[in-house]
């Protein structure tokens, strides 16, 4: 995917292991690093995503603070991450449906759905819910997200 990019990243610590798997075969460059310490300039990409890995860092904190910075003014963020009410040993943080929030003041939204998965149903996401950030109902589900970086005043 985003094959009209100029260059595809694609970050993670485990990159070692995956390259057994073949992924040097993509045409997305891997770097070996955590999210928690991005080790590319301040402002330097124009598109950063985290699909499905947020919930399984270290420091959520820190990384966010690391998406914000190597992305550009005018840049984006897309956000897709699992929302569940209590930690797992393979996503070792719950976070909550009001996670946006935790990009501000430097990211202002500019999307977010909430896909909430039906306790007796089978396990996909497929309703959008209206969402009030207040309610603090133990729901699990899918946040998705765009996020924008302002440019300079």
């Amino acid at each position: 995917w985003a094959t009209m990019a100029a260059e595809r990243v694609g970050l993670d610590p485990l990159v070692d292991r995956y390259r057994a798997l073949g992924i040097d075969h993509h045409s997305t460059h891997y770097v070996k690093a955590s999210a928690e310490e991005i080790p590319y300039p301040d402002d330097y990409f124009d598109v950063v995503s985290s699909i499905n890995s947020l919930d399984h860092v270290d420091d959520v904190d820190a990384a966010i603070r690391e998406m914000i910075r190597v992305l550009a003014p005018g840049g984006l963020i897309v956000l897709v991450v699992e929302i569940h009410p209590k930690p797992t040993i393979a996503e070792p943080h719950a976070l909550p449906w009001n996670l946006t929030r935790r990009f501000e003041p430097a990211m202002c939204v500019i999307e977010e759905r909430h896909l909430e998965n039906p306790k007796d149903g089978p396990r996909y996401f497929d309703v959008q819910v209206p969402f009030d950030h207040n309610d603090g109902t133990e729901r699990a589900g899918m946040l998705i997200t765009k996020m924008t970086k302002p440019l300079p005043a």
